[in-house]
């Protein structure tokens, strides 16, 4: 088959296009024919060497998370799942295979079956942000009355965010920066600039912040705007700070989840744009738009 395989750590030039083996199913594991595959930060951390000691990548890599297409082969053990399923969900992080291929290894508890009304793109899109958004809001225990404040808020994990938190009935304040407040307005919370102090302090202080832009001088920045007592919800890290109550976030979710999410998206409550698709043997010059930041969701297709 075809794939993006690294073959050592650096810029998006290290993501090559070429031949790779075939996934063979082990127990609990089915082979996805691959349609689509989303383009997540941590793909572009992961390739830079980034989180290297918790992820580390044994070489040549396959990179690669956000999965939607067929089942074309089940392992052993494997029930709830055929060959000609259509289906979408997570690769695990680091592992044998990532998305970005013709063909992929994924677990079972990691995927769903793609329900209707949702076709391969839009399903390559939800899993990680779309679990590691709601997982993050259960981590900062938003409730009716609470004042959440998600930073990163146009960001995918951001707005599945402060979907789930207006959801939960919290007063929600979208964080970003200021240039940004008029696109912020469209996602149904208070637009709240992260780059002005006194607007901050103004709307604060906050129940929990739900932390996503992964930027550790924004993060450190957001703690002196929590409430005693707080939680910090940290979707993508967070700097240790004495005193405050960082609940890290996880970003996977079984089939149920990923079937809730889908199930929002589908109704169009959940809004998750896609920016952009391109063919995934164009996956360097993706990663290379990605990590500049602004481009909005892409997802590579086959």
């Amino acid at each position: 088959m075809k794939a993006i395989r690294l073959h050592s750590y650096g810029g998006p030039e290290k993501l090559v296009f070429e031949d790779a083996p075939d996934p063979v199913p082990g127990d609990g594991e089915v082979v996805i024919e691959v349609a689509a595959a989303s383009v997540n930060p941590v793909d572009w951390k992961l390739r830079h060497g980034y989180i290297q000691a918790y992820y580390p990548l044994e070489m040549p890599s396959l990179i690669g998370n956000d999965v939607a297409g067929t089942v074309s082969a089940v392992g052993p053990g494997v029930s709830g799942f055929k060959v000609g399923e259509k289906v979408f969900g997570t690769v695990p992080i680091a592992s044998r295979y990532g998305s970005y291929a013709q063909r992929t290894l994924a677990r079972v508890e990691e995927i769903g079956h793609l329900p209707a009304g949702l076709d391969f793109v839009q399903a390559a899109a939800l899993p990680l942000a779309g679990t590691t958004g709601h997982n993050a809001v259960l981590a900062a225990k938003a409730k009716a009355g609470d004042r959440v404040l998600v930073t990163g808020a146009l960001g995918s994990v951001g707005r599945v965010a402060v979907f789930y938190a207006r959801k939960a009935g919290a007063k929600v304040f979208a964080g970003v920066r200021k240039r940004q407040l008029e696109d912020a307005a469209n996602l149904g919370a208070s637009a709240l600039a992260l780059d002005d102090p006194e607007a901050l302090r103004a709307a604060g202080p906050f129940d929990s912040i739900i932390e996503t832009t992964g930027n550790m001088e924004v993060a450190g920045a957001m703690m002196a705007f929590l409430k005693p007592g707080g939680i910090f919800a940290a979707a993508a890290g967070a700097p240790p700070t004495e005193g405050v109550d960082i609940a890290y976030v996880p970003g996977r979710g079984p089939e149920a989840l990923l079937l809730t999410i889908a199930e929002d998206a589908i109704r169009g409550d959940l809004v998750l744009p896609v920016a952009r698709t391109m063919p995934m043997a164009n996956a360097a010059a993706a990663h290379r738009t990605a990590e500049a930041g602004g481009a909005g969701k892409i997802v590579l297709v086959n």
